[in-house]
């Protein structure tokens, strides 16, 4: 919207040099035909100071007014439309204007808040992308860091808890079995001549060996019970709150499932006095060693890990595939 082009810097000074003109001439006439004849009788100096005082006092008066109305009153709808423009409130705005140079600065501001929608707009466009990535990335790495936390923490071949797991897991069981007075038994397991299983039948067989026996473990124990495979053949589980004895026949159990499911894995033998050397200690069996808290008085979790295998090695110098208790 254009505004009227009325008064500019030079058209003010000339309206001012014309309006003191006028006031003289106003002064002058009002002097000679309207003021009583006494004045007329005064001393010069005295009418040119009263012309003077009148003359400067309506000056002042008028420059006040165009001053007000050329640039107070524009400034003031300047401060306004800034403010309304702050606010977002465009059906506000006060356009008209008696000078170009405040249309001009009006429409700077217009344009300058047009702009600045555009970046806002813009802005929000790029605000939601950055979000989504950030929440895609965000979600990506929470699932890398299960993943890893899953290979971290997860034996490959079994899907069981790895022996790292198992280190930090057994002073956590044996530190509350002992602030809440349970029995903490630990179960040491390994398959009797594996090595001649994998040499025999091969490294395939022997993998599916070890397979059903974490399968075999996690089935026949409770959801509470923790199982691990410690190493190659060997296997681990903790049984919070049971007894040596009751572990004891968990084990048995154990054992006993495991020579005669496993049987599948090994192709059909001879009787055993028809058999080749290489025959002889491909049976499936297994040997158990177990210690528990109260009944083994371990020193600490560690050495309660150890008193277990300690027992292991004892049911394998008594002939395998039996259970020993520490």
């Amino acid at each position: 919207m254009l505004a009227k082009p009325n008064i500019t810097k030079f058209s003010l000074v000339g309206s001012l040099l014309i309006t003191v003109m006028a006031l003289l001439v106003m002064t002058l006439f009002v002097m000679k035909h309207i003021l009583p004849v006494e004045f007329s009788q005064k001393p010069i100096i005295v009418k040119c100071m009263i012309i003077l005082a009148f003359t400067l006092t309506t000056t002042v008066l008028v420059t006040w007014g165009l001053v007000h109305a050329s640039f107070i009153n524009p400034l003031r709808r300047v401060i306004h439309n800034i403010k309304v423009l702050r606010l977002g409130q465009v059906d506000r705005l006060k356009l008209s204007d008696t000078t170009v140079e405040m249309a001009e600065i009006n429409r700077e501001f217009i344009q300058l808040y047009d702009a600045l929608v555009r970046a806002r707009s813009n802005l929000d466009v790029i605000n939601h992308n950055v979000k989504g990535m950030i929440s895609f990335h965000t979600e990506k790495f929470r699932r890398d860091i299960r993943l890893l936390k899953q290979k971290i923490n997860v034996d490959s071949l079994t899907g069981l808890s790895n022996r790292g797991h198992l280190d930090t897991q057994l002073p956590f069981f044996y530190d509350y079995a002992l602030k809440n007075d349970l029995d903490l038994t630990c179960l040491m397991i390994d398959i009797d001549h594996f090595k001649s299983v994998n040499d025999t039948l091969g490294h395939k067989t022997g993998d599916e060996l070890i397979y059903f026996v974490g399968e075999l473990l996690q089935a026949s124990v409770r959801e509470t019970d923790f199982v691990a495979r410690y190493g190659g053949d060997e296997f681990a589980i903790l049984m919070l709150g049971s007894s040596s004895a009751e572990a004891i026949v968990v084990a048995n159990r154990i054992r006993q499932l495991f020579s005669r499911e496993a049987l599948r894995f090994v192709p059909a033998l001879p009787p055993r006095d028809q058999r080749r050397p290489q025959q002889l200690s491909i049976e499936p069996h297994l040997s158990i060693g177990l210690a528990s808290l109260q009944g083994s008085s371990p020193v600490g979790p560690t050495h309660l890990l150890q008193l277990a295998d300690d027992s292991l090695y004892q049911a394998k110098r008594a002939g395998r595939n039996c259970v020993k208790a520490g």
